[in-house]
């Protein structure tokens, strides 16, 4: 009985090693002005599983609107734009950095300390979250 439970949370173990992991490296957000309603986070996401993962969402408690944003050229002009999902496949990396991809913090509920630290959460199409800590630093 013993050889068979732990065969079954082996094979469970395994099964569950071939979905999707993301990791995440080079976190940081700017601390904010007083007074400012809005701020940005930066951090690169590597897919480090062997399933794609399909990032549809995501919040903070610091802001009333938590979003993936990118930055778009048209007209001769940079602008940012919503990006509603994002795939990211085996072996990829999303990577938000300033002047491309990042998370943007609108309605900020308190300012953004320097030294402290950003909690955002991730929702995925697969109905799971994923929950990371980000540093504070100095814009």
């Amino acid at each position: 009985m013993r050889k068979t439970i732990l065969l079954l949370f082996t094979a469970c173990i395994s099964f569950m090693g071939n979905t999707a992991e993301l990791v995440m490296t080079d976190g940081w957000a700017r601390a904010s002005i007083p007074g400012a309603a809005n701020g940005a986070a930066y951090l690169s996401l590597k897919n480090t599983g062997d399933d794609a993962v399909t990032l549809v969402g995501m919040s903070s408690e610091v802001a009333k609107v938590t979003e993936l944003h990118t930055h778009i050229h048209a007209d001769g002009m940079m602008r940012m734009e919503h990006v509603p999902s994002k795939v990211i496949s085996p072996g990829e990396s999303l990577i938000m950095q300033p002047g491309g991809y990042h998370v943007m913090l609108m309605g900020l509920k308190q300012p953004l300390q320097e030294n402290g630290m950003l909690h955002i959460v991730l929702d995925f199409a697969d109905g799971t979250q994923q929950t990371l800590d980000v540093g504070i630093r100095k814009p």
